[in-house]
């Protein structure tokens, strides 16, 4: 035109990866009018996570100041917590006990901590518990990690699987980081749900650490065997020992089975497996190889009909793709959560074990088509 000026007009669209499929961004603050050449102008969007409110935040104030905690994770001390549910959850003020937690999580300057009330509470709306923890998500990117394994172990039905609630972390007044509240893993209606007062239930974690005071390692697969509940040394020596005795033959019981090829199904529950290990593969859950942080249970030790239960799922900073890459979701996406830098190793032999064993395999297909026919993967 003579004197410079052209008609502007700016159209956005949210453009749909793989399908091409368009829809206007109705959202888009932007007008048409009559603008000179040649000039650049800013556009203001209006994105969904802008609407959203801020995270709640957890105030705590411990005895004698933060540091008494800092370098320790074994004294319980007392602090005063403040919850602001920023307009979320339910406000919450009280006093809990609070230490340090974590094996390599608690050599990282940002620390995870576990919290316990003296009565059972329910913050954030969560089933009522005394035990609780805060992860720290320390490594670069991994702040999603746990929250979108711990969706898809719901997703997949894994029993018992945590919750996580994104909170911001104020300690004597200065704010420490971004966190996550969830529950404790272990015995207790927050977490598994069973009967306890029978004293016939019992929790291991497989784990290289091998930290606990009553362990053992497995006759076949050489596996470092925790027990984490029940706390045995609450029992005089005698009792303790016959029920690490017990403890350990139920466990036996299924290694003997699945090292010489036998009949599984008697002693775990095929159905809970397929759907844990499920879980574990859509995340690349590698740390069952070596292995680390991988819980089981059984309800009932004396009863036939109780099986060892895979889980609950726990700990996935280390997952998609971070066990080899250092980076998360930069490896292949069809990568076997076997890791071949792992071959050989206990995890590696017993839980590949169960994965190959063909009476697994008819229930992790049922899973996956379950999974896949009720629509959690576009859910996801």
């Amino acid at each position: 035109s003579k004197n410079h000026m052209a008609l502007a007009e700016l159209r956005l669209y949210k453009v749909t990866p793989g399908t091409g499929e368009s829809v206007k961004l109705e959202d888009a603050v932007y007008e048409t009018r009559y603008m000179p050449f040649g000039n650049e102008y800013r556009i203001d969007i209006d994105w969904l996570a802008t609407k959203a409110p801020g995270v709640p935040k957890v105030r705590i104030d411990v005895d004698g100041g933060y540091y008494q905690i800092h370098y320790d994770k074994e004294t319980y001390r007392t602090a005063q917590i403040t919850i602001d549910g920023n307009g979320m959850y339910d406000d919450f003020e009280g006093f809990v006990n609070i230490k340090g937690r974590g094996n390599s999580t608690w050599s990282y300057p940002k620390k995870p901590y576990r919290l316990k009330f003296d009565s059972k509470q329910k913050p954030f709306g969560l089933t009522n518990g005394k035990s609780w923890v805060l992860l720290a998500n320390y490594q670069t990117g991994s702040f999603f990690a746990n929250a979108i394994a711990m969706k898809i172990g719901q997703l997949a039905q894994v029993p018992y699987t945590n919750h996580i609630v994104p909170v911001d972390l104020y300690m004597d007044g200065e704010y420490r980081g971004s966190y996550m509240f969830t529950e404790k893993v272990g015995f207790g209606n927050n977490s598994v749900d069973i009967d306890e007062d029978t004293g016939n239930c019992f929790m291991l974690e497989l784990d290289e650490y091998y930290d606990e005071t009553y362990k053992f390692k497995s006759s076949y697969y050489n596996l470092p065997v925790n027990v984490k509940e029940p706390d045995l040394s609450d029992y005089d020596y005698y009792t303790a020992q016959d029920k690490l005795s017990a403890i350990k033959s139920s466990f036996t019981q299924l290694e003997e089975a699945l090292y010489y090829g036998e009949s599984i199904e008697p002693y775990l529950d095929l159905e809970t497996a397929s759907r844990y290990m499920l879980a574990n593969d859509i995340v690349l859950g590698q740390e069952i190889g070596h292995p680390k942080s991988s819980y089981l249970w059984r309800e009932d030790v004396t009863s036939p009909d109780s099986k060892l239960i895979l889980g609950p799922m726990w700990d996935y900073d280390w997952a998609f793709g971070y066990e080899t890459k250092k980076d998360y979701c930069t490896v292949d996406h069809a990568s076997s959560v076997f890791a071949s830098s792992m071959y050989g190793q206990p995890g590696y032999n017993f839980y590949g074990a169960i994965t190959r064993h063909p009476e697994f395999k008819r229930y992790y297909y049922k899973a996956w088509k379950e999974f896949v026919s009720k629509g959690h993967i576009n859910e996801l």
